[in-house]
């Protein structure tokens, strides 16, 4: 971290680059805290004034930007506080906190004509609430799910048939059919004018949060915004506990146990979404409709096979149709990823057995708040379990790392400044720079003075490139050589692109060359620090920063011009880096054709294995390749496996790592018994899967750790 450039760039800090030299210890002690909010060295102005205690609360975001970006959400939480502490008569908790919704109440206030708009993040379902109420007033509810002409049809003669006799209508992911609602909009006021509707009808719409959606719509609809609350205690209230959801104490009463563990395994599910991509490789829909089925179908097989008897021995449970239907039926149904697939379903078969029956049946094994459940059978016994759950929960309870949360605080303080820099248009800034002019003798906006800084700099990492040229030296049919055949002209046509781009658009900001289109799209990307969409020939981080995208292209273009130096005879013995090439997908397909070539094996008898931590120096004859740089996630690799890490970090470096394809039958023979399959992505985003490899792991520790913990290994990662 250059803090002495930091102090000389903005004054407020001049003092930061002495005291982190002077003041290590407590430097290292804020860096390491848990809590980022605490502990943060004394380096800021003593000004107690309430325009001091604003600014201050300002640069503490700033200094989170910089040591801690897990404390960029909180500390702006605090900057919003200060703010409204120190004006006129308004509460910052107040501002802060949302009071809860009175659905009903909401409901009858509104009117025939104004529709109920129920928004929320991917993954909620907010029709669970309109459900819950219908069923309490004893109304129909006429449910239309949008997104296709036959929809369309169907939503106008629900709301024709709603306007006429009563009934409510729910019109489900209206944000798939963004220009139907722009009629939606019209018919309404048509109805107002004729005031003819039924009083007692009522109009809902449930959709994501979209820019589809029609402003006039919008500002039409009673707008209501739901969000998943975080926490396994507040899921678990709202899942099990509140009282539309529960079940009774039926018989035989073993059969409350099983709905609890329905409703935890629910409740993990979801809080697993919040630390996407460690927690599921990405964001599934599990909503209150799927805990609903998963204990109508616990109900049904619990009767069947109690016969209405009082009690049943947990072994005579239908614990293997339990397993299939929840994990493949109910939750499965939603995954299209083949891990989170496998992660789903060990869970559900560790938790669906008749060992959760023994006696403080340990449901989380947490080194710091583990979980036993009660030995209790009835809905009170657990219902008073989840009320005293710790206030101070932790990534454990869900098998992921305890420091899990801080890369997702880190990933939400990022996406935080991103999105502010992403809202200021570069147009509206009128202002132009003091005592500043382009060559023409006019005024340079300030905007334009900003972007050139940029720009020049971004140039600069790249005018050193040099086209590069790979020698072919007879290799024209050697599978790697034709994979870098595509590599290399892609990356030199694309350098050459973007150094046209930013040379147009310096002579742009000193006022000598006349915009084009492509020039504004160019402008409007990069002031707003994202990555125009022409410039994406290869896969990369989503929400990559400009500059770090300039930075991560040349050290693809160094890599790569490396490659283009050696002799076919090396590719089996030269390090590759397998993520900063821009298709390694491609370039692994190109190792299996290029041992299948040389062995005259068939492709399709080939199987992967991999050797992780071997010298690249020594000679093979295996006719396998050297790849670096790889990055394991969740585990670290010591004294030959894969073990729990004990220090905090949640990632590590692989040592070189050798690819070698062998044929089945050999593969699997010379495999370890304790050898794990784990995926092969292309970076931590987890969106892109290369390849899939097996590698040795402590035997002393359970298998679905690891795939709780998401261990998995990345191609790239950002330096």
């Amino acid at each position: 971290i250059n803090a002495e450039y930091m102090g000389l760039t903005i004054p407020a800090f001049e003092c930061v680059g002495h005291d982190l030299k002077s003041n290590t210890d407590v430097w290292v002690k804020f860096a390491n805290n848990p809590n980022p909010n605490s502990n943060m060295p004394d380096v800021l102005s003593s000004d107690k004034s309430d325009q001091g205690k604003i600014s201050n609360s300002f640069r503490r975001i700033l200094l989170m930007k910089v040591f801690r970006p897990d404390g960029i959400t909180s500390a702006t939480s605090e900057f919003v506080s200060s703010i409204f502490d120190n004006i006129g008569n308004v509460s910052s908790t107040k501002f802060l906190e949302v009071p809860p919704v009175n659905m009903e109440k909401l409901t009858s206030e509104a009117d025939p004509y104004t529709p109920l708009m129920l928004c929320s993040a991917p993954g909620v379902d907010p029709s669970v609430h309109v459900d819950t109420m219908a069923r309490s007033q004893k109304v129909t509810v006429l449910r239309v799910a949008m997104g296709s002409p036959e929809g369309f049809d169907e939503a106008d003669k629900a709301i024709t048939t709603g306007v006429k006799t009563g009934q409510w209508v729910m019109l489900k992911n209206v944000h798939l059919a963004a220009e139907w609602l722009n009629g939606l909009e019209k018919r309404l006021h048509g109805l107002q004018l004729e005031n003819k509707a039924n009083k007692a009808f009522r109009l809902f719409v449930t959709a994501e949060i979209h820019p589809a959606l029609p402003a006039n719509l919008i500002s039409r609809s009673l707008l209501l915004v739901f969000e998943q609350q975080p926490g396994i205690r507040t899921n678990m209230v709202r899942s099990y506990v509140a009282p539309d959801i529960k079940a009774g104490d039926d018989k035989p009463v073993e059969r409350e146990r099983l709905h609890f563990l329905a409703a935890w395994l629910h409740c993990w599910a979801q809080e697993r979404m919040n630390y996407t991509p460690l927690g599921w490789s990405k964001s599934y829909e599990m909503n209150e409709s799927d805990l609903r089925w998963a204990i109508a179908i616990i109900d049904r097989w619990v009767s069947a096979a109690s016969q209405g008897r009082e009690n049943i021995n947990p072994e005579q449970l239908p614990w293997n149709a339990l397993q299939v239907l929840l994990g493949y039926s109910v939750y499965g149904a939603r995954i299209d990823n083949e891990f989170d697939q496998r992660l789903l379903q060990t869970y559900v078969n560790n938790l669906f057995q008749a060992k959760s029956y023994s006696l403080e049946y340990p449901l989380v094994q947490s080194s710091i708040s583990p979980l036993k459940l009660p030995d209790g059978h009835t809905h009170r016994d657990f219902v008073e379990w989840v009320n005293n759950l710790p206030a101070q929960e932790t990534p454990e309870w869900l098998g992921l790392p305890a420091t899990s949360h801080e890369m997702i605080l880190s990933r939400l303080g990022k996406e935080l400044l991103q999105k502010l820099v992403r809202i200021q248009d570069i147009f509206e800034d009128d202002a132009t720079s003091s005592g500043e002019s382009d060559e023409t003798g006019g005024a340079k906006p300030t905007w334009a003075s900003r972007l050139l800084v940029s720009v020049q700099e971004w140039a600069e990492v790249l005018q050193e490139r040099q086209t590069i040229v790979l020698k072919a030296d007879g290799a024209e049919n050697n599978p790697i050589f034709r994979a870098l055949q595509r590599e290399i002209p892609t990356v030199n046509k694309l350098i050459k692109e973007v150094m046209k781009d930013l040379r147009d658009l310096a002579e742009v900001c000193q006022g000598t060359l006349k915009p084009t289109n492509r020039h504004r799209a160019l402008m409007v990307a990069l002031s707003k620090d994202l990555v125009p969409q022409w410039w994406l020939k290869f896969a990369c981080m989503p929400g990559i920063t400009v500059g770090s995208w300039i930075t991560d292209l040349s050290r693809r273009s160094t890599r790569l011009e490396h490659l283009s130096q050696l002799p076919p005879s090396e590719y089996h013995s030269s390090p590759i880096s397998l993520g900063l090439l821009l298709f390694p997908d491609a370039f692994i397909t190109a190792t299996r054709q290029a041992v299948a070539r040389a062995f005259t094996w068939s492709l399709e008898s080939l199987e992967l294995t991999v050797e992780v931590g071997v010298n690249p120096n020594e000679s093979r004859n295996d006719a396998g390749f050297n790849i670096s740089g790889l990055v394991l996630e969740g585990a670290v690799f010591s004294n030959g496996c894969l073990r729990l890490p004990t220090t905090n970090k949640l990632n590590s470096e692989l040592p070189t790592t050798r690819f070698v394809w062998l044929k089945r039958d050999q593969a699997q023979k010379k495999r370890s018994p304790n050898s794990k399959l784990f995926p092969l992505y292309l970076n931590s985003a987890r969106k892109v899967v290369l390849c899939q490899i097996h590698i040795d792991v402590d035997s002393s520790v359970p298998s679905n750790v690891w795939y709780e913990r998401g261990v998995c290994v990345v191609a790239w990662h950002n330096e």
